[in-house]
């Protein structure tokens, strides 16, 4: 899985670990994925989306897209992780790690100051 930030078609891509059988996930015209994670339990791509300030979440097919994470505490959302129902992130310009659980959540903790 890879995204791209193409000025007018930002993507998020899939390929076999051979490189072959490429297929386009989703278009999201005005997005910025800037990191993709697996969340294995559910099976679900996530991404953050700096522009929109959200976490995203698909089917590894690319359907029912939803938002997951929506928050006042995304600036620049940098980098993700999932990890047992709970999603973390950094952000570049509150340079902290910050945490939501669920799958549908808006309750979100700051957990690590950045140096």
């Amino acid at each position: 899985f890879w995204g791209g930030w193409d000025r007018d078609v930002p993507l998020i891509r899939a390929a076999s670990m051979d490189g072959s059988n490429v297929t386009t996930l989703t278009t999201r015209p005005g997005s910025w994925p800037t990191d993709i994670t697996i969340d294995y339990q559910s099976g679900r791509v996530v991404w953050l989306d700096a522009r929109h300030k959200v976490v995203f979440s698909m089917t590894e097919q690319g359907a029912d897209i939803k938002i997951i994470v929506g928050t006042r505490f995304m600036r620049y959302p940098a980098a993700i992780s999932v990890w047992h129902g709970y999603t973390y992130w950094v952000d570049w310009h509150l340079n902290f790690v910050f945490v939501a659980e669920g799958s549908n959540s808006y309750d979100v903790t700051r957990l690590i100051p950045g140096s």
